[in-house]
């Protein structure tokens, strides 16, 4: 998958005011051919891993969050040229993102089907970002499937979809009651 399908996918789910200036944009942890893109809202996080990324793009590796607005120009270099080099137009948060492996622990809580208890936004969101991703894996694994895994009222709700060598994931939380 290309930088630009990851980080269109990613920016849907980072946070849009820039008050939280520490997740107003997508944190990149790039090592090797490994990439991982995180974005939050708050109410949404996003997890996209990729173990195969080829970094055409001269992204700097290590760990950082571009900002939205610097997203936004990527976009534009990217479309005109997908093999261009963006490492000039990084513009990096100097803030340290949230915790998101923490969030990401498994529960051991029993399930319920409510799924009304979610914004329907974000779910569509969701569902866009994973039918984008399983587009892109349709000639690699016929298998790919959403996976939705509700864990009780007032808790975040888990979400997944694999492709070949990459994977999408991260949760949603519930509307307040």
């Amino acid at each position: 998958m290309s930088l630009l399908h990851i980080l269109s996918i990613s920016k849907e789910f980072a946070y849009k005011k820039e008050e939280r200036y520490n997740i107003n944009g997508v944190r990149i942890e790039l090592a090797s051919n490994n990439i991982k893109a995180i974005a939050t809202n708050v109410y949404m996080l996003s997890v996209f891993e990729c173990s195969d990324f080829e970094n055409t793009n001269n992204i700097p590796s290590g760990k950082y969050t571009i900002s939205l607005k610097s997203i936004k120009v990527i976009e534009k270099v990217l479309k005109a040229d997908k093999n261009a080099d963006i490492s000039k137009y990084i513009e990096k948060i100097q803030a340290d993102f949230v915790e998101y492996e923490k969030v990401l622990t498994p529960r051991q809580d029993s399930a319920e089907n409510r799924i009304s208890s979610f914004n329907p936004d974000y779910l569509q969101i969701i569902g866009n970002t994973c039918s984008v991703f399983n587009k892109h894996f349709q000639n690699q694994n016929k298998d790919n499937a959403m996976f939705f895994e509700y864990n009780g009222i007032n808790k975040p709700a888990k979400f997944s979809i694999n492709g070949k060598n990459c994977k999408f994931h991260g949760l949603v939380m519930p509307m307040k009651s």
